[in-house]
């Protein structure tokens, strides 16, 4: 009997040698992959860059008169150039967050410039058929955040928005207050994370009249690579990371995203992000008219 279980022992353990080994192994496989990833990526977006520079250039006329068909071309140029970089920018941030790069930069920002810098964006990118709504305080106080994530949540939900809704609209909300929504919710709602107690909230919502999540799918919709529709013919682009992204970011932040959505209706994100106040009064928000295409 002794001998059986000396024997047993010796199996078990070296059972175990191979196990780790192979554990050690696929570590070293995803790290490898991962600083490929981060090396690839990074490198991508310098060109990209330049494209995205000189299409603006053109768009502007800095090289001369632009035709219609010319404006035509290079809007299209613009909006595939930006679905480009945020691809990269996605695989950059997920292998961030998979290697625990991302790291908080606190610093303080104004909410208005962030939505205006949006804003702009979205005037030269958003198809023409779609109308934009923003509606955000003009003169809140200055916020102290990870401005450079919390950019990266509000552009994934946009963007989201405005890829799923092919006519109609995407309407655009920011609000800073001190109301706890920790207790709210009901209904069609997958939350990403219980948010944490603080005064000071940045709310911001994104509300489209898109394609719509079904209800057996919105559990699923913050997974790593999940795509709701994932068949070969399927008509939306996109690597399915971009709220896999918002998601991780906000709990960083320590906030929380929630999701109400009926398919063929239409969908509406909510972020909800503590946030430092830097001073006691702002002005009512203000509703802005559909950007120019």
């Amino acid at each position: 009997m002794a001998i059986e279980n000396s024997e047993l022992y010796e199996d078990l353990r070296i059972k175990v040698e191979e196990l780790q080994c192979k554990t050690t192994e696929l570590e070293q496989a995803n790290k490898v992959k991962d600083d490929f990833l981060g090396v690839v990526s990074h490198e991508l977006r310098t060109p990209i860059n330049v494209i995205m520079g000189y299409t603006s250039l053109f768009k502007d006329g800095f090289f001369g008169d632009v035709k219609p068909k010319q404006e035509d071309a290079l809007a299209k140029i613009a909006r595939e150039s930006k679905d480009l970089l945020v691809m990269i920018n996605s695989v950059l941030h997920a292998t961030a967050l998979e290697t625990e790069w991302a790291r908080l930069e606190t610093e303080e920002f104004s909410v208005a410039s962030l939505l205006q810098e949006l804003r702009a964006n979205y005037a030269v990118t958003a198809p023409q058929q779609l109308n934009l709504y923003w509606n955000y305080p003009t003169n809140s106080p200055p916020l102290r955040t990870d401005c450079r994530m919390l950019k990266q949540i509000l552009d994934n939900l946009i963007g989201n928005a405005v890829k799923f809704t092919e006519q109609g609209m995407v309407t655009i909300t920011a609000r800073v207050g001190s109301k706890d929504l920790s207790c709210e919710g009901a209904g069609n709602i997958s939350e990403s994370a219980p948010l944490c107690p603080q005064s000071t909230l940045f709310e911001f919502e994104v509300a489209d009249t898109g394609v719509g999540i079904p209800s057996e799918r919105l559990g699923k919709i913050f997974d790593k690579f999940y795509q709701v529709d994932s068949s070969e013919t399927r008509r939306f682009g996109g690597v399915g990371i971009g709220l896999y992204i918002a998601k991780k970011f906000a709990e960083l932040l320590g906030g929380r995203i929630t999701v109400e959505s009926r398919e063929g209706i239409g969908s509406k994100f909510t972020l909800t992000v503590p946030c430092e106040l830097g001073a006691e009064n702002y002005s009512e928000s203000t509703t802005h008219p559909p950007a120019a295409p």
